[in-house]
């Protein structure tokens, strides 16, 4: 019986596109500098996320591995944590249903603490209903690594086989399936809404419906509650 719902925060319940980003590093960088396909398993943003550097110091590293010129702070600050992020309503109804009908919430994320100040202050109704937060930059891991899942299992008194983790990268959803013992592993869910690169792939809709109708079939919701949440009749 699934007692809790983990979720991640950037492309689940907010969009965390990272195509402006690309964009605006594409346009101010000098040639034969850093790939950009590797930027999210980077050094940079490993020791960023774990709470290892501060903004500062994630903006001086980014100026380097780019070769960044004529680029201020403000303005790679404004990129790389405001414009790019947008909340997805539709999952921020689906967690707070998910409360009302008694699951216990955690909110399992690799985060820097810029990010996680302005979802914040612009959208706290992200946060609502959670139980705890299990954050990157707090714990000073990553996920995949398996303490950042125990550390949210642990805090709620729950079992690995009692959760349901939602992500949207597939190394994240096999480490947190992984944590139990064979028989006895909790559900993982691929949130299949980026490519490689955490730009959108298209498949919002039908990967949100996919997981809702999941949830339907698990018993976390019934078929009305997904439906208000989708628009869609699912009966």
């Amino acid at each position: 019986m699934i007692r809790c719902a983990m979720f991640d925060l950037f492309n689940v319940l907010v969009f965390g596109n990272a195509t402006l980003l690309f964009e605006f590093i594409n346009r101010h960088r000098r040639s034969h500098t850093t790939s950009l396909d590797s930027f999210f398993s980077s050094q940079t943003i490993c020791l960023y996320e774990s709470g290892k550097i501060d903004n500062l110091e994630f903006f001086r590293r980014c100026k380097d591995d780019f070769g960044l010129e004529n680029v201020s702070r403000e303005e790679f600050y404004a990129v790389a944590f405001t414009k790019n992020i947008e909340p997805d309503w539709r999952m921020v109804k689906l967690k707070d249903t998910l409360k009302q009908n008694g699951l216990k919430l955690a909110l399992v994320s690799n985060v820097g603490p810029a990010h996680l100040r302005y979802i914040e202050s612009n959208w706290p109704k992200v946060f609502d209903n959670f139980d705890y937060l299990s954050l990157s930059f707090r714990c000073g891991l990553r996920k995949p690594h398996p303490r950042i899942y125990l550390d949210a299992i642990e805090r709620l008194w729950v079992r690995p086989e009692e959760c349901f983790f939602v992500d949207d990268q597939i190394s994240n959803v096999i480490a947190f399936e992984q944590l139990a013992r064979i028989g006895h592993r909790g559900v993982g869910h691929h949130y299949n809404v980026v490519d490689e690169n955490s730009r959108p792939n298209g498949r919002l809709e039908i990967e949100r419906n996919r997981l809702l109708l999941r949830m339907v079939n698990l018993g976390m919701l019934n078929t009305n509650q997904a439906s208000g949440i989708t628009r869609v009749d699912l009966a």
